[in-house]
């Protein structure tokens, strides 16, 4: 090899880009390269082991361990189990630390195929971490009459190191409700509290699975937090919510909330101070009005982008209609909001307030207004379509429960260039069909998605397909099955694509071909 060679592979970071080009190609290139190259061997592993799917190659690392087939020791509750031969010497750890210091990133699911008591095991034989250098760690245990309790922590413990950036970790949700509490709460209550410490480097936390009881006063520890996912948990009891919003709060660079339930009933008349300085993303799973109102009356960052209500509960009319008017407040940055009702509010007392209420937010993207029922919404007129268009003039995404007639849909083809997702509850075309269809204007609108309920009249598919198609003739059919209108409209695209396909001019043949 040249010396320039040897300079240019002498250098660390090209070395590492060379070898992450090669393993894109396939793992067994980078295999063959680590085996194969004295220079590259060391970025060829790194890159290699960088990130795991399971934990059983590096358990065969440890020369104390063998695995045993479960119907070797008649054991019916497992496939294969882990016996300890002797208890590992230091020795024993060489090849596991060789290959473990080189893993950023382990991503374990199982359903309890292996006696998992062996990482506890394990863990009580190290003085330093596992994997040292763990960057992101998703352990999940899918196993219905498991909690998230003493006996997941065991098992995943071992592998909570200090350099963690993203700790996604849990049980299988859902099972039995009519569980008993853990005997030992302890250990899980002494596993949250020292969680911040044990990783004080975490910026996303995401838990899974089903605990009867937990304080999330642990989280304003994380001083790096950046994203908390809470979609996978469920609680045997309500959580405080006091405590939780305080805890939350205080984080300086949160950004993301995911699945939070808020109902405020014990929070009114209780001072809370103001807090989540940088959070862009709210998302909460159950929620009251009142609650809601709470929480956003809560965040002083004024850079809120996005709020999502999976469920809204039972509420007045008067928190509705309040919390959604105090979204005013982050006008200048709000941009995508979803409400997904669980209970049937007036849609003349709640509904069309809420949309008159969201037409003060101009930087609206998405709106997604999702209650059980349509048949009780009004039809949108020909005014409140305008009024649409000029105050949400990025709109891309919107879906409202309201019935509208073609000469509104045509306001919003004609004015909302952005618009790639529509939908409502009833099209009513009215009249004479034929005479619509011949006095919609052929536009060449980006609207990739349309969702109609119904369609009035419910006889004439083929002329509303064509006035859809007229005004959006990039609409992604996709599969249709049961949609008349939507395969009346697959076909109409299909045949414009073989007459486009026919008037495109033939190339000239080569003089030389004789043709």
């Amino acid at each position: 090899m040249s010396r320039a060679q040897d300079r240019v592979f002498g250098i660390a970071e090209v070395c590492r880009e060379i070898c992450w080009h090669i393993h894109a190609a396939g793992r067994h290139d980078i295999t063959m390269v680590a085996r194969c190259s004295r220079l590259l061997m060391e970025p060829a592993l790194d890159v290699l082991w960088n990130e795991m799917l399971d934990v059983e190659p590096l358990l065969k690392l440890i020369p104390a361990l063998e695995k045993i087939e479960a119907w070797d020791v008649g054991d019916a509750e497992y496939e294969y189990d882990y016996k300890f031969l002797y208890p590992p010497q230091t020795n024993d750890w060489s090849r596991f630390d060789f290959y473990g210091r080189r893993v950023r990133t382990l991503q374990y699911v199982h359903e309890g195929e292996i006696d998992c008591t062996v990482f506890h095991c394990l863990g009580r034989y190290r003085l330093t971490p596992m994997l040292p250098a763990l960057r992101t760690l998703y352990w999940y245990h899918y196993l219905p009459e498991l909690e998230f309790g003493p006996e997941f922590i065991a098992e995943v413990s071992p592998f909570i190191t200090p350099l963690l950036r993203h700790i996604s970790i849990g049980t299988s949700p859902g099972g039995p409700t009519d569980q008993e509490p853990p005997s030992d709460r302890e250990a899980m209550v002494s596993f949250f509290h020292m969680l911040p410490y044990r990783t004080p480097l975490v910026e996303k936390i995401e838990i899974y699975g089903n605990m009867h009881d937990i304080s999330f006063a642990f989280i304003s520890r994380f001083q790096q937090l950046r994203v908390v996912n809470l979609s996978g948990l469920q609680l045997r009891k309500p959580y405080h919510e006091r405590e939780t919003l305080t805890a939350l709060s205080t984080l300086p660079l949160l950004e993301s909330v995911i699945a939070l339930d808020v109902f405020g009933d014990k929070l009114v008349g209780i001072s809370l101070r103001p807090g989540f300085p940088s959070l862009t993303h709210l998302s909460l799973d159950r929620a009251k009005p009142l609650g809601a109102l709470i929480l956003l009356k809560m965040i002083s960052s004024r850079a809120l982008k996005t709020l999502s209500i999976s469920r809204m509960d039972r509420g007045s009319s008067e928190d509705v209609i309040s919390c959604v008017a105090y979204l005013s407040n982050f006008s200048s940055t709000l941009e995508d909001i979803c409400f997904h009702s669980q209970y049937e509010h007036s849609s003349l007392d709640v509904g069309m307030p809420i949309v008159e209420a969201c037409l003060q937010l101009p930087r609206l993207r998405t709106f997604q207004l999702c209650p059980m029922r349509r048949q009780e919404w009004p039809t949108i007129t020909q005014k409140q379509a305008e009024e649409m268009t000029e105050a949400w003039p990025r709109m891309r995404d919107l879906s409202l429960p309201c019935h509208i007639t073609l000469h509104p849909l045509k306001a919003l083809a004609l004015r909302l260039h952005s618009l790639r997702s529509l939908s409502f509850g009833t099209l009513f075309v009215g009249g004479n069909v034929a005479s619509a269809w011949m006095e919609t204007p052929i536009l060449s609108h980006g609207l990739l998605k349309v969702s109609i309920d119904r369609y009035s009249p419910n006889d004439k598919h083929l002329l509303v397909a064509s006035i859809l198609d007229r005004l959006f003739p990039r609409l992604q059919v996709g599969s249709c099955a049961g949609d008349q209108v939507i395969e009346a409209i697959s076909i109409l695209q299909a045949a414009r694509a073989d007459q486009e396909w026919r008037v495109q001019p033939t190339p000239r043949s080569n003089a030389g071909n004789g043709t």
